[in-house]
């Protein structure tokens, strides 16, 4: 209910409204297109694209959906975007966001762990097409289901789950290969932590501003 009475706000032009919406949902955009990009810079200009887009058309987020889910959904086609303008200028094989792990003495045991979690998901992601790395991050780490990742993506939901399932094996692979962090399942708990924690708020909030108002 609020965040539809947020809405109203901004369609009659509320900065205190557009805001309060920024400061709610940033931590979910910014999150899911790194998780879906890799990329800091990529991520960055998504999470602009899809703040600018609910100023400037907030009624098409008012829908009978929450508004995590339309969020959600331009989030995931702004990123397809993305990786399609990455193939179109062939620089898709440029290394993402990787951070270099070095020797071991050089970090306390929690920052090198994340470091290692987040170089096997860069890598893995590499190998993964762009339907599986939106459903990976949707229902893998935002804890989507099915149902509603179809809606989000605009796939069907045999499609979703064949892309989970395809995506799940890369991360393993990747996993087997690279990584000393345990079985999956606590991979996974450490990849959703070292991602949530990744998000600069107030700075991501004065780019979308200036990005409207410049």
């Amino acid at each position: 209910m609020e965040d539809r009475i947020l809405l109203k706000g901004v369609l009659h032009g509320s900065l205190p409204a557009f805001k309060k919406l920024i400061s709610e949902y940033i931590p979910l955009v910014s999150r899911t297109s790194y998780r879906i990009l890799c990329d800091r810079s990529d991520s960055e200009f998504v999470t602009r694209e899809v703040f600018v887009f609910l100023w400037h058309d907030p009624l098409s987020f008012m829908t009978d959906k929450p508004l995590s889910h339309e969020l959600l959904k331009r989030t995931c086609r702004f990123c397809r975007r993305r990786l399609m303008k990455r193939r179109l200028y062939n620089i898709f094989s440029i290394h993402p966001d990787i951070f270099v792990v070095q020797a071991y003495g050089e970090y306390s045991q929690e920052e090198y762990i994340a470091r290692q979690v987040w170089q096997v998901f860069c890598r893995a992601s590499l190998h993964c097409t762009d339907r599986q790395r939106v459903i990976y991050t949707l229902c893998e780490l935002e804890d989507v289901p099915v149902s509603a990742a179809a809606e989000v993506g605009y796939y069907l939901p045999f499609a979703v789950e064949e892309a989970l399932e395809e995506a799940r094996l890369r991360v393993r692979e990747e996993l087997d290969r690279y990584g000393r962090i345990g079985d999956y399942d606590a991979y996974v708990g450490y990849l959703r932590n070292v991602v949530s924690q990744l998000t600069d708020k107030k700075r991501l909030m004065n780019n979308i501003m200036q990005e409207i108002f410049s």
